[in-house]
């Protein structure tokens, strides 16, 4: 498949289970309630951390090598029921034993839902490395839809406002992604069952995945901390209140980063053998990037004021200008998120920890100095400040590696939307 065909395939799919997970994330926030939902939704950020610490970065050695070497693919596959095992023990003792995490969930459906989000993830780095970015979009935003249904069933219910919702919110995500897990693993299968007619292990395959895998495990630790650190911050030195409130402006935030993530997803394999003119459609992405959010930036301060608290509810007033002082981070993020791909398809471990371990200082420092003091306000404004400074970074190493100049990545070319619009058409 084409690059432009799998950009366009792979966002018009995404774009339809982001409205889906969009709508999810409001009717859980209308049946838990500001606060309530503020603390369902830190609990499952600490379980998404587990997730993050468990996963090693596997992913991106299955992605990297069987996109590489597809006659490696079967044993990939393969390790992955004794993987699956391991860690569902090792999360198992975590939650039940050690006590690290403040859960509200029963350590059983915890389980399921940590283990299962690790196995879809390794799932759809096969799905990446082979660039079947259709069928597992297309999977993807059916089991979201079916979430929706659930939710919407539940707030519709007569006895929404007198049941606790978070148990059965979590059981729907939990059973979700299991499903989808085993459907997926049994379509690729099918799919590319000659893969499987041969299978040989070797030492130097493994040496190979975990050696690619450690250090993006470790540059996605980082990026998890960048995307979750200043909730420690502001949940120790903020009210429930104004937790819930960020929280939900963070969501959003997230939402926003859904298009870079799946462009990055879509580079990242195409990366990998790419030819030298590759970079000039790194740079023309970036650019797109910074044309969408020129425009949702402008939607955000025309509508933001009263759109936001009539679709969350009126106890999330603060999420507007936390919104507005967070976006330019967003922004930055995004375009990282792009060229992160870039490097990870060709194999650059080194700039990623670099940019990623120099924020993660910035948040960590800034928040512990100023948000005790100025409030949530201050973290939002510390992650837009981080977020430039990593963004500069990758930003100047492209720069170097592609020969292009900085303004390249930014400045908006007549070109850019004859393409795009051409790529619209398509």
């Amino acid at each position: 498949m084409k690059l432009k065909q799998a950009l366009i395939q792979n966002t018009a799919w995404k774009a339809a289970s982001l409205v889906f997970t969009f709508l999810n994330n409001l009717l859980i926030v209308r049946l838990l309630g500001v606060e309530e939902s503020g603390k369902f939704f830190y609990a499952v950020v600490f379980l998404t951390l587990l997730i993050t610490a468990l996963r090693l970065g596997i992913e991106n050695g299955i992605t990297y090598l069987s996109g590489r070497y597809p006659n490696s693919t079967s044993v990939l596959f393969y390790i992955l029921f004794p993987l699956a095992l391991i860690q569902g023990f090792v999360t198992y003792y975590l939650l039940r034993f050690a006590h690290l995490f403040p859960l509200q969930f029963q350590t059983g459906w915890a389980v399921v839902f940590v283990v299962s989000n690790m196995m879809l993830i390794y799932i759809n780095a096969f799905y990446h490395a082979q660039k079947l970015f259709k069928p597992l979009n297309l999977i993807g935003a059916l089991f979201t839809c079916l979430q929706t249904v659930f939710f919407a069933l539940f707030y519709f219910s007569p006895q929404a406002k007198s049941i606790d919702w978070a148990a059965q919110i979590f059981i729907v995500m939990s059973l979700a992604c299991l499903t989808q897990v085993l459907i997926q693993a049994a379509w690729f299968y099918f799919r590319y069952h000659y893969f499987f007619k041969q299978v040989n292990f070797s030492w130097p395959l493994f040496k190979g995945l975990f050696s690619y895998s450690g250090l993006s495990f470790i540059s996605s630790i980082l990026f998890f901390l960048i995307t979750r650190i200043d909730f420690y911050f502001v949940e120790k030195y903020c009210t429930a209140v104004e937790m819930g409130n960020y929280v939900q402006a963070a969501k959003i935030g997230q939402m926003a980063l859904v298009l870079p993530g799946l462009l990055g997803g879509v580079v990242f394999p195409y990366a990998i053998q790419a030819p030298p003119n590759f970079v000039e459609k790194v740079s023309y992405l970036c650019r797109v990037i910074t044309a969408l959010f020129i425009i949702l930036f402008m939607a955000l301060i025309i509508t933001g004021s009263f759109l936001l608290p009539w679709l969350l509810g009126q106890q999330f007033t603060l999420v507007y200008a936390i919104m507005l002082a967070s976006m330019p981070g967003i922004f930055c993020m995004s375009v990282s998120v792009i060229l992160l791909s870039f490097f990870e398809g060709k194999n650059q471990q080194g700039i990623i920890l670099i940019a990623n371990l120099f924020c993660l200082l910035l948040l960590v420092t800034g928040d512990a100095l100023l948000v005790k003091e100025y409030g949530y306000m201050a973290a939002a404004i510390i992650f837009s400040m981080a977020n430039f400074a990593a963004m500069l970074v990758l930003s100047l190493r492209f720069m170097k590696v592609s020969s292009l100049p900085l303004f390249s990545l930014f400045a908006i070319k007549k070109s850019d939307l004859e393409e795009f619009k051409m790529s619209s058409n398509l």
